[in-house]
């Protein structure tokens, strides 16, 4: 898949709800894992990909650890606190890296590949990613 870049307007879309997890949303899915992968990153939001859908995939092991990937559709900030401050880079704006204040740890409420509900309490490079813009673009945020 090509990755879309800045200033696409996808980018700054929320995107839609997925309503379908059938055989077409499960290639999505392998698709961007593996054009994040390939880029390579950590983590890809299905609008990077001109998918205006509700999902982001990712990996902070960058590939090393398959239990590690996980496949976000339709999420939700349940809870942030503390702080934490990084360079980071987006797959979106290809060779930019800017120092990034975000919370250190995130609670997440997604459905995953099936549509089964679950929630992702992580910290440091885990809440980074699950807080980064095109995600929190498209999350709703309930606290």
């Amino acid at each position: 898949m090509e990755i879309v870049k800045w200033p696409h307007p996808i980018l700054d879309s929320p995107g839609d709800p997925v309503t379908d997890f059938g055989g077409g949303l499960k290639k999505l899915v392998s698709d961007m894992f593996e054009t994040m992968y390939s880029a390579p990153g950590v983590g890809l939001a299905a609008v990077q990909v001109g998918a205006a859908k509700r999902l982001f995939v990712m990996d902070c092991s960058g590939g090393k650890d398959p239990d590690r990937r996980v496949v976000m559709i339709n999420p939700e900030v349940i809870h942030v606190e503390g702080e934490q401050n990084g360079e980071e880079g987006c797959l979106s704006f290809p060779g930019v890296f800017t120092p990034v204040e975000r919370s250190l740890r995130a609670i997440v409420r997604a459905h995953d590949i099936n549509g089964n509900e679950f929630e992702l309490d992580d910290t440091e490079l885990t809440a980074r990613c699950m807080l980064t813009k095109p995600i929190t673009a498209m999350a709703s945020f309930s606290g």
